[in-house]
């Protein structure tokens, strides 16, 4: 049972509200203790009495009879035509229907579209054989600040400029086949940084791919 949002009540606090009935309390103080009104405390009451628990959980809004709902020998044929390809107004010419019950029988077949009478269509990735085969490599530049600006604070009136503070790189890299990746901050996005590190930053690369690959 999936509750909304905006319930005031729920079956436990239902039940809550059966037994302080039950005890002789008024139904206006449980409707103010409650934050409800007076109608549905009588509500919940009612229903515990006559059916017990059972009575305290949310009910289907759907009607038990719908005289002008289609017959289901009539959305069968809707679903076939439309396995068919046939557009909606082809739909309504053949079957002699309105518009708005062949769209409604449509939606709640989820065939809205004709392209979702197309076969998924499998995702077009490649995927290396063995870790380590291939390492993805991406930089992003970070910028250094010092204060919080008006993203934070919502303060916008100023906007002197306080120094530029420069930036830092974050180097990462990711393992093709098994997704393990690594990051490090670097001064600068140049070879030389990144190469003073890389001896590091492979071997403990390969040391967590070789974990995650051996689990």
């Amino acid at each position: 049972m999936n509750i909304h949002s905006l319930a005031r009540t729920t079956p436990s606090s239902r039940e809550v509200i059966a037994a302080r009935r039950a005890a002789g309390v008024p139904a206006s103080t449980v409707a103010a203790h409650m934050s409800i009104d007076r109608k549905t405390v009588r509500k919940w009451d009612r229903r515990k009495q006559t059916e017990g628990l059972l009575g305290l959980l949310d009910r289907s809004s759907r009607p038990h009879n719908s005289p002008t709902a289609l017959p289901a020998e009539w959305r069968a044929a809707v679903e076939a035509l439309r396995r068919l390809r046939f557009t909606q107004a082809q739909i309504v010419t053949a079957l002699g229907l309105t518009k708005s019950r062949v769209q409604r029988v449509v939606a709640s077949l989820g065939l809205n579209t004709l392209s979702m009478l197309e076969p998924p269509v499998p995702e077009n990735r490649y995927e290396r054989k063995r870790p380590g085969e291939m390492v993805h490599v991406d930089i992003k530049r970070l910028a250094r600040f010092y204060k919080p600006g008006h993203r934070v604070t919502g303060d916008r009136s100023d906007t002197r400029l306080r120094g530029k503070r420069g930036y830092e790189f974050l180097h990462i890299a990711i393992d093709d086949r098994i997704r393990v990746a690594y990051a490090e901050l670097l001064p600068n996005e140049k070879a030389g940084p990144a190469r003073t590190s890389c001896a590091a930053r492979r071997r403990r690369f390969h040391a967590s791919a070789s974990v995650a690959s051996s689990g």
